[in-house]
């Protein structure tokens, strides 16, 4: 496979962004971050690095979680000081 010279580069901003709000979300329906977890099928390690955007999350991952919130995938997406 020929190199592109495309090196993937991470937006901890959006990384941040999508955790705080996850975090915030399962927080306000008073879910503790292993019953969450364990509700998306997830060990609650990887639940905390996405959290706190230690990680890359694809967007299945954030559809499945909003789903579990009750909530559309985008909210996860946008600050929450831009949805007051």
């Amino acid at each position: 496979m020929a190199k592109t010279g495309y090196k993937k580069k991470r937006d901890q901003a959006m990384l941040d962004v999508v955790g705080k709000n996850i975090r915030y979300y399962r927080q306000q329906k008073e879910i503790k971050q292993v019953k969450f977890a364990n509700m998306c099928n997830i060990e609650p390690k990887m639940l905390y690095s996405y959290e706190y955007g230690k990680v890359e999350i694809g967007v299945s991952m954030v559809a499945l979680i909003a789903k579990q919130l009750g909530l559309e995938p985008n909210v996860l997406l946008i600050p929450r000081e831009e949805l007051k």
